[in-house]
Order: C-alpha cells, then sequence, then structure tokens
C-alpha cells in the first residue's frame, strides 16, 4: 500500500477540547464546572469541533497537492481493458458460397451471476468465412528424416498440443517388390532377389529392413544375406497376404531405408534398372486335394483303388495338381505305395494324360501302376479344366485296354429230358403221342427223336410248330423209323452258367506328389518416399530423401480460396514453467518463417500478416490467396497445401500448437460507436464535450471540422469530402489526444480526454489550439466503450449473433476470453506516477528495471528482478574481501584478485570472485501475466515484447534475461472434521477452492499475492480450513514440499497451487 503523508495536525478531538481548556484558564477565570455543563464547556467544545473539520481539510491539503502535482506531470487513470478472444464462425450447412462478417459484428454471452445484462463482444476486422476447410496437417523434420501428422489435433478432434517443426514418426522410404508367380508359391524357401543397376552395392552400406504384410500390419523379418552379385537371400520367407498398394493389389515384400540422414549414403543412393525374383521349388511328399475315381472322390486317408473295384475300359483315375506349383519346365513324380502287386493281362494299358482346358493331352503310357513315375520338363503350362464340378489343374490315368484279372463270364448249354413216346404218326410231319402233348411240350420246343435200327440207337431233332391235343407238327418231315411207334421223345432245354469274375485291381496305400522346378522372373516393383509413390521403370531411384531441407510445417485444404483476405487462427500452446525457467541461450538469431503456398509451378513466396510472431503467441495470420494456388499430391493427399519453413535463427521454447482453425478473428468486449457529434465550438478558450458513452477505451479518434485544409499535417490526418463535381463540402481533421497542454503550442491540434466520464477538454490558443468556430463540427468519428474484468468468461459461451448474417449458422468461442481489467485505482496511480518521473523512461536501477517492465504490457501483472548477487551461492556484501579500496580507484580487477591471494582459502574466494565477475551486467527480469490459473505462465510474445521495451531503455552492456519464475508446488493433506456428513462433497470442494485461492501467485494471501522466495506457513492453512463453515476442527494437516529452513527457497522461485487432499474424519 502507498504510504500516507504525514498529519499536519494530529491532535484528536479530546486532545483539543483539553488543550483549549487549559487555555481557556489560563488567559480567563474560567474554570469547569464539576458534575455539570456550563455554557463554557458548551462553547469549548463547540470550538474543538470546528478545529477539528479545519485540521481534518488541512491534513488532505499534502494528500490534494500530491495528487494535484501527479496531475501536472501528466498523471491519468489508465482505463479499463478490453476482454479480447477468437470467435469461431460457421457456415449453414450447404452453403455454396464464402461468407462476409462485417467488422464490429456484435455476439453476446449470458449474463454473470447477478447481472442482467449480456456480455457484448464485438470483432475488430472484416472475416471471409470460406467453404474451403482444413483437411491435413503435417510436420516434416527433414534433418531427424521425421514426420508427423497432426490433423486430429489441428482440427480439434483431439485434444492435445503438437511440437510445430519436430516428427514423432519416421518417414517413409520404402520399395515395394511383387514377384507374381513366386510369391503364389505356398512358401519361399531359398528366395533371391537380384538387383541390376548403378551403385547397387550401396545396398550393403544401407540399412534396409524388410517387412510382409500379415494382413494387419507389416512384419519385420530376418535380414537377408547380400552378396557380391547384388543378390539378396531369404532363407525362409513367410508368405504375405495380399494388400493394395498404390492402386496395385498383390503380395507385397517391402524394404525400408532407414538411414538415409547419412551424407554418405544420401548421397550415394542405389539407381536400380531391374529387379529378377528367383527361386528353385524342391516340393516333395504333398499329399493331393482332391483325387477322384471317374467322378467319385476318393477318400487318401485310406487304402483306395484308384480304378476302382472292378476296373474296365476308360475307367479313369484323376489327381487334383497344386496351382502354387504349376509353372513351366516343372518335373512332376507321383510316388505310390501299393497294398499288393496287381496281377494284369498282358494288353493293359494305362495312358497318362494332363488337361488343358479344353481336352486331355497324352503325356506317358505304361502297362502297369508303377510305384513311381515322372514326367519331366512339363514345358507347356497346362490350364485348368473342370472335372465333376471342380476347376483345377488335373492330370489322370486312363484304361486304355486291358484288364486287371477278368470279368465275370455266363456259359449256356443244352440238355434232354425225355418227355414222350411215340404212338403212331398220322403223317410225314404228324406224331402222335400217348398223352396229352402240351403238358410236356410247347410251340417252337426242338424234341429229339431216339430210336433202335439196326441195334445201333439213331437220333435226329425237330422243331415243333404246333400242338394239338396228343398231336404235335413238325417244321420238316420225319424219318419213318423215327415215326415208329415208341421212339422216345426227348424235349431240349437251355441251361445257363455264371463264371465269377477274377478282378486283381491295385490298391494304393499311399499318394504323394513331387514338383521340381526353377522360377525366375521380372520383378514389379515401386516406391515409396514422402507418402509419394513412383512405379519402378528404367532409371529408378527407388530411395530418395525428403525433399524440405528445412523443419517445415504443412496444411492442407479442400478448396482454394477466393481471391480475399483468408484468415487463421493458430492456438499456440504456453510454454510449460520447465520451459521458461530453463538456461537461455547466450546468443540467439530470432526465428524467420517463410510461408509457401502451391502451384503448377512448384511453391511459390506467400506474404502473410502474423500476429503469432514466429507462434511465438495464439493469433491471426492473413494473407490474399493467388489465384494460381492449385491442387497438388502430398502426403498421398490432394489438396491445396500451404507450407511453413523454419529458415533461420532459433526458438527460445519449441513452438508447440493445438487447433488451427479457418474462420475465426478477435473480438473484444466493447460496443463501437461512430460518427458521435459532440457539439459546436463557439471558438471560446477551454471548450469541454460529453462523450455519450464512457468509459472510453484506448484507440479513439477525435475530428474537427475546419474551413480550409492544413497543409502543415500528414495527408491521413485529414479526410476531405467532395461532392458529385468534386467541389469540396467537408474537411476533418484528425486532432491529437495529449495528456495535458503543458507541452502544447496555440497551433497544435491537441485535446484531453478523461476516459472515465468521457469529458473532452481544449485549449486555451496558447497552450492548445482552440477548434474554429462552426455547426456540429467536433465529433468522435470512432470510439470504443466497456471493458472490465466481467469480459473474463469461459470457453463455449460467447454463441449469440446480435445480428442475422446471410449464410452464417453459428458462432462459438473455442477458448475462454482473456485480459479484461478494471480501471486503475487511484492507489495504483499514486504508485506509479512517480516512479514515471523518477525513471523518465530510462532504465538505470534495477528499480527502474521493474517499473518499466510494467509500462511494457498491460497483461503484466507482476515483476521480480533477480541480480548476480541474489542468485550466487554463498555472497555477502558484508564480505570485506569482495570490497574494493577506495584509495586505490585506478587498480584493475586482476591486480585486485592478486592481492588477494594471500587470504586464507583463496580457491575458494576466487571461484566466486570469478563467478560473479562472470555473471557482471547480468539482469534476471522475472514476469508473471495477469491469470487465473494456478502458475500464471507468460507466453513468449510477452516475454518478447518486455526484452525489447526494457533493452531500448538500458544501457548495451546490460545482460538481460526475461524469463519466468521457477515454481515450487504446494500440496496441503489434510484431516478434517465436518460439522455433518451433509454435503460433504461441496465441503471438500470449498475447502480445495479456498486453499487454491490462497496459493495463487498474484492474488492469493492477503489478496495481493505471495512474494518471491516466500513459503507459507502451517498456521496459515489451519486458520483458513477453520475459518470455512461446516468444518468442526483441523485433525492433521501436512504440507508437503515445504521445509524447516524457509531460506532455501530461491529469490526466483514462487509458489504456487498442487493438488490438494482433504479426508473427512467422522
Amino acid at each position: 500500500m502507498t504510504s500516507l503523508p504525514p498529519k499536519i495536525d494530529q491532535r484528536t478531538y479530546e486532545e483539543i477540547v483539553e488543550q483549549t481548556e487549559k487555555l481557556a484558564q489560563q488567559f480567563t477565570h474560567w474554570k469547569p464546572a464539576i458534575e455539570k455543563v456550563d455554557a463554557g464547556d458548551a462553547l469549548i467544545r463547540i470550538f474543538a469541533r470546528m478545529v477539528k473539520l479545519i485540521g481534518n481539510r488541512l491534513n488532505q491539503v499534502p494528500e490534494k497537492n500530491f495528487l494535484a502535482f501527479l496531475d501536472l506531470i501528466g498523471g491519468q487513470l489508465k482505463p479499463p481493458q478490453a476482454a479480447k478472444v477468437p470467435l469461431n464462425f460457421y457456415l449453414a450447412e450447404g452453403s455454396p458460397l464464402d461468407a462476409l462478417v462485417p467488422a464490429r459484428t456484435q455476439v453476446s454471452a449470458p449474463p454473470v451471476e447477478g447481472s442482467d445484462e449480456e456480455i457484448v463482444f464485438e470483432t475488430d476486422r472484416e472475416l471471409i468465412v470460406t467453404t474451403a476447410q482444413l483437411q491435413a496437417v503435417f510436420v516434416i523434420e527433414p534433418n531427424k528424416d521425421n514426420y508427423s501428422n497432426r490433423t486430429l489435433e489441428a482440427i480439434g478432434q483431439k485434444d492435445a498440443a503438437f511440437l510445430a517443426f519436430e516428427g514423432n514418426q519416421a518417414i517413409k522410404h520404402s520399395l515395394y517388390i511383387n514377384c507374381p508367380e513366386i510369391f503364389s508359391l505356398p512358401e519361399l524357401i531359398d528366395f533371391k532377389l537380384i538387383f541390376s543397376g548403378d551403385n547397387v552395392s550401396q545396398f550393403s552400406n544401407s540399412q534396409l529392413n524388410w517387412f510382409y504384410w500379415n494382413g494387419y500390419k507389416w512384419e519385420e523379418i530376418e535380414t537377408p544375406d547380400f552378396d557380391s552379385n547384388n543378390q539378396f537371400t531369404f532363407s525362409d520367407l513367410p508368405i504375405s497376404t495380399a494388400l493394395e498398394i498404390n492402386g496395385q493389389q498383390a503380395k507385397w515384400l517391402r524394404a525400408s531405408l532407414t538411414n538415409i540422414t547419412d551424407a554418405a549414403i544420401a548421397n550415394n543412393l542405389p539407381l536400380v534398372t531391374n529387379i529378377q525374383g528367383k527361386i528353385e521349388i524342391d516340393e516333395t511328399e504333398l499329399i493331393p486335394d482332391i483325387c477322384l475315381f471317374n467322378n467319385s472322390p476318393l477318400d487318401l486317408t485310406k487304402d483306395f483303388y484308384p480304378f476302382g473295384e472292378q476296373p474296365e475300359l476308360n475307367d479313369t483315375f484323376y489327381i487334383a495338381l497344386d496351382d502354387d506349383f504349376i509353372k513351366p519346365n516343372m518335373n512332376i513324380i507321383i510316388n505310390l505305395e501299393l497294398n499288393h502287386q496287381p496281377v494284369v493281362t498282358d494288353n493293359l494299358q494305362i495312358i497318362w494324360e494332363i488337361s488343358n482346358g479344353q481336352e486331355w493331352r497324352k503325356i506317358k503310357e505304361s502297362n502297369n501302376i508303377q510305384t513311381e513315375l515322372e514326367f519331366p520338363n512339363l514345358e507347356n503350362i497346362p490350364s485348368p479344366g473342370t472335372v465333376n464340378g471342380e476347376t483345377r489343374y488335373w492330370l489322370r490315368a486312363r484304361i486304355n485296354q486291358g484288364n486287371f484279372g477278368s470279368p465275370s463270364k455266363t456259359r449256356k448249354y443244352a440238355i434232354y429230358n425225355e418227355v414222350a413216346i411215340v404212338n403212331n404218326s398220322p403223317s410225314n410231319q404228324e406224331i402222335n403221342i400217348i398223352g396229352n402233348a402240351s403238358d410236356f411240350l410247347s410251340t417252337n420246343d426242338i424234341v429229339r427223336m431216339v430210336w433202335i435200327e439196326n441195334n445201333t440207337e439213331k437220333r435226329e431233332e425237330y422243331q415243333i410248330e404246333t400242338i394239338q391235343g396228343s398231336t404235335f407238327t413238325v417244321s420238316s418231315n420225319i424219318n419213318p423209323e423215327a415215326r415208329k411207334k415208341g421212339t422216345k421223345i426227348f424235349r431240349r432245354d437251355t441251361i445257363t452258367e455264371t463264371i465269377p469274375p477274377t478282378y486283381d485291381p491295385p490298391l494304393i496305400k499311399s499318394l504323394k506328389l513331387s514338383y521340381k522346378f526353377e522360377l525366375q522372373e521380372k520383378s514389379i516393383y515401386l516406391s515409396n518416399n514422402n507418402y509419394e509413390y513412383s512405379e519402378g521403370n528404367g532409371n529408378f531411384q527407388p530411395f530418395t530423401p525428403t525433399l524440405d531441407k528445412q523443419p517445415t510445417l504443412y496444411l492442407g485444404f479442400d478448396k482454394s480460396f477466393d481471391n480475399k483476405t483468408v484468415t487463421l487462427y493458430a492456438q499456440v500452446e504456453p510454454p510449460s514453467p520447465e520451459e521458461l525457467s530453463a538456461d537461455i541461450p547466450s546468443e540467439t538469431v530470432k526465428p524467420e518463417l517463410v510461408w509457401e503456398y502451391s502451384s503448377n509451378h512448384g511453391w511459390q513466396l506467400l506474404g502473410v500478416q502474423d500476429e503469432t510472431q514466429a507462434f511465438s503467441q495464439s493469433g491471426l495470420i492473413q494473407f490474399i490467396p493467388p489465384v494460381d494456388f492449385s491442387q497438388i499430391q502430398i502426403f498421398d493427399k490432394q489438396l491445396y497445401w500451404l507450407r511453413v519453413r523454419w529458415k533461420d535463427g532459433d526458438f527460445r521454447v519449441k513452438p508447440r500448437l493445438r487447433r488451427i482453425l479457418t474462420n475465426t478473428t478477435w473480438a473484444f468486449q466493447a460496443i463501437s460507436l461512430q460518427e458521435e457529434i459532440l457539439g459546436s465550438s463557439n471558438s471560446e478558450a477551454n471548450q469541454v464535450f460529453i462523450a455519450n458513452n464512457s468509459p472510453i477505451l484506448l484507440g479513439q479518434q477525435l475530428d474537427v471540422q475546419e474551413q480550409q485544409i492544413p497543409v502543415e499535417l500528414e495527408a491521413d490526418r485529414v479526410k476531405v469530402i467532395q461532392d458529385d463535381v468534386g467541389e469540396i463540402e467537408e474537411i476533418w481533421v484528425i486532432w491529437q489526444e495529449v495528456p495535458d497542454f503543458y507541452g502544447s503550442g496555440a497551433n497544435h491540434r491537441h485535446y484531453t480526454l478523461d476516459r472515465q466520464t468521457g469529458e473532452i477538454r481544449f485549449g486555451d490558443g496558447r497552450a492548445g489550439m482552440i477548434p474554429p468556430r462552426g455547426q456540429n463540427n467536433i465529433r468522435l468519428n470512432f470510439y470504443r466503450t466497456g471493458g472490465g474484468k466481467q469480459g473474463n468468461i469461459s470457453s463455449e459461451t460467447i454463441t449469440q449473433l446480435k445480428t442475422t448474417i446471410p449464410y452464417i449458422d453459428r458462432v462459438i468461442n473455442l477458448e475462454p476470453s482473456a485480459g479484461g481489467a478494471e480501471q486503475e485505482t487511484l492507489e495504483i496511480l499514486k504508485k506509479r506516477v512517480p516512479k514515471q518521473l523518477r525513471h523518465r523512461d530510462r532504465a538505470v536501477t534495477l528499480e527502474d528495471i521493474e517499473d518499466l517492465a510494467y509500462e511494457a504490457s498491460t497483461n503484466v501483472a507482476r515483476v521480480k528482478v533477480v541480480t548476480p548477487d541474489l542468485a550466487t551461492a554463498n555472497f555477502s556484501s558484508f564480505n570485506e574481501n569482495l570490497w574494493l579500496d577506495p584509495s586505490n580507484p585506478d587498480i584493475s580487477f586482476q591486480d585486485f584478485l592478486d592481492e588477494k591471494k594471500s587470504i586464507p582459502k583463496y580457491s575458494e574466494f576466487e571461484k566466486l570472485v570469478e563467478e560473479i565477475n562472470n555473471r557482471a551486467g547480468q539482469v534476471k527480469l522475472i514476469i508473471l501475466p495477469y491469470s487465473s490459473k494456478n502458475q500464471p505462465i507468460p507466453s513468449l510474445a510477452l516475454l518478447k515484447q518486455v526484452e525489447i521495451y526494457i533493452l531500448s531503455r538500458c544501457e548495451p552492456t546490460v545482460d538481460l534475461i526475461v524469463t519466468a519464475p521457477q515454481w515450487q508446488e504446494v500440496i496441503v493433506n489434510a484431516t478434517i472434521s465436518p460439522v455433518s456428513l451433509e454435503g460433504a462433497d461441496m465441503l471438500l470442494n470449498n475447502i480445495k477452492q479456498r486453499l487454491e485461492a490462497f496459493l495463487h501467485p498474484l492474488t492469493g494471501g492477503k489478496g495481493e499475492g505471495w512474494q518471491f522466495g516466500r513459503y507459507p506457513r502451517k498456521s496459515d492453512f489451519y486458520a483458513i480450513i477453520q475459518s470455512i463453515p461446516g468444518v468442526n476442527y483441523v485433525d492433521s494437516l501436512e504440507i508437503s514440499s515445504l521445509t524447516d529452513n524457509v531460506s532455501s527457497l530461491n529469490a526466483d522461485t514462487l509458489i504456487y497451487s498442487g493438488n490438494h487432499t482433504i479426508n473427512l474424519k467422522s
């Protein structure tokens, strides 16, 4: 607090009464009445009261004179500060056109608690809301050959900050190789890749990693051998799953180069003209997938008959070949294990045939089933054919003639059964028998007639034509002897006899196939470098270094921009306390960033207005898109690209970004007013006018209409209004605000402004020009009113457009607003202005540096200057050994050290003095911004702003470091007994909030924040917690990070609140 001036009259009312009574008794005969009040006593008390009133006024004279003095030297209260916030505007869905948000568009937030008025914000400039949206954000770090995809962070889908010029993944330098024939094999043993070209031998020095695609990810495999024939040999290469690369679906082998940043490698990379794949296949003991007997599948898990159990002519045995091994010049070997050797006929012929898809081609014949058959050098690759619904490569064996044994047979022979005896013969062709002939015979039966002639048995056979009763007729004349009575008649019957088969078919116990061939083919290959694919043809360089030579940030947009001002907003992450408190390099060059855009002719320079000051603070980046802004493909994305290169210089802290937004502009918690007429000048001295609204924020413009153009003023201070024919109608001149008229002359167009009341005062003609006479010729052409702490509100609350804007759907603040402050208090003014009088805008003493730091920015809340004597351990200004001899002022510092060599422990003393000498002129300026966060961290831009401001006002020999404080976290662990367990959660939150408020560096403690180097005491926390309603008593309390030796906290260290642990005890 400001110390009050001493009182001129320090007497109290009672003392004046007592003194007056003594004087009355001394100079008169009056004496005070005992136990009653007389008229004299009443007069004395009236007199004392009047004297006290006069004394009080007299005591205010020094204060009033002091304030008058401050006013005399130009002291003015600083006006309120308007909160600032980026507002993001959104187009209506499906909007085909860009939209225009005019400058000073008003957007409001709901009233704060206890108020009925909305909090109105106003945009500070015109904004083109574009349909183009950010689609991709990539970072390239060429010196480490790294990149990072930061799209999710930049568009807000991932809440995280990222380094603007550092990658977190290796840039892809990959060669993809596909050997379609070879990679279709079921296994790859002893596979070779043969490279042809220039510098191919450099592969032996390169760190190549090899991968195959397992269906889910790239799986690394053992590094193959590379020999002098430029040949990689893979001992057992896994089979890749097909994957689409650059539009080609295939089984790929990938080689990645990891040491391309090595200059020796990068300058001598191989140039490939051809890549051959080679493999020798000797696959044995393979069981076919399918075998058929004719059209019937065979079960190969047990013994089977290839031609069935009863082979016949053209019975066929089919073998399905393995599709993967059907290659030119292949050898196929069939190994059969027979259950037994079959018996074959002499004429057996088995023909082996292979299908070409249309017909069967004979490749071998045999007279038996052999246990091993070889089909060598099948030059012509067969074609798939379909057998029994299965389309495969087929090999078959067919019985062309002969058989394995004999099939079943039938044999017929006749027998004769006696059925009748001849009775008589009515004619040459008729026979009458004894009995009914139809009982024994039938038409067409053959009958044998047997008789005895000359002692010899005779036989003749006849065919019956008709039968009638006991008589039958035959087809020819009957021998007369046979017609005699007693001739025996035999009926001929035919007997059929079946002979069993004698089959001995082959029975196969097991069947195995073997394939042998050498396969060599030209590979299909392509490369990917920096997300760009290149087809392998001609002289092909599979690995190329990144084209970027400097760290670069890429921004890709889905559409081009119209040729109007485009605004991007870069949300810069504040530095961490550790980064700001780290040692700062003594010599650094300001970082230089270069913006470029993509065109059909390569990357072209883009002129931008960069508020971020090389990503040191959040801000707008504005540019006018060139007409040749074009799409190009980078990172496998065809977009419209911008990029920013870190060309030169050094960052004090590596910049980290969060969101990068389109359609965003600044808004301030203020209302703009234009062309407000203040009144008319009557050409009298000391005229006063009052603005309609107050307080008036910085940046107003006051115009006075004059009769003639003032030729002595700059053209931008004069606005001439002409009619249609060019005649001058009005001349408005901008007048200049000054704190007072003490430095103003008769011709100076000056005015003073009381921002709190809106009072505007002009000069008297000698000190400040009198405005010329005119009607309504004094106006505030532009000013803003508003500001204050109420503008500091949370994110996503400023959402209500006050006016409708075509094509605009909504608006929102994605960040909390900040920077709002009330008008400066009189107490602060009384501190500040005398300091200005002392330092006179020059940094000579430490106090000057502190005071000027506050002047450098309205955002500076706390300042601390630390010099080597405060930062050097074991230093004491009372150490006589460090005193210079006043009698010998010309002694050099080295001679001074030489004289001290006789001091005991000189080495320690010398080390201390040399340390001080090395740090001579060094000043560490610690600043804190206004912030409600537990750790108010200044932005890099604020640090730089203060540094430039101070360095321009101090000696060149000053080694100034502007930084943030060292931080010491304070954590309270307490156990309390509540009055009641009801509302326990709310009580815990209240305690934590009170502790955080108490420990806040700027507003904690007794409301004035914490001094550097000071710890809180345990008793403070007891008192705070005990004072909270609902707390019965504090049972226990511990403070982490708190030591008994409070002096151990350095002069540049400040405390802040950590995460406290509060437990309840029932």
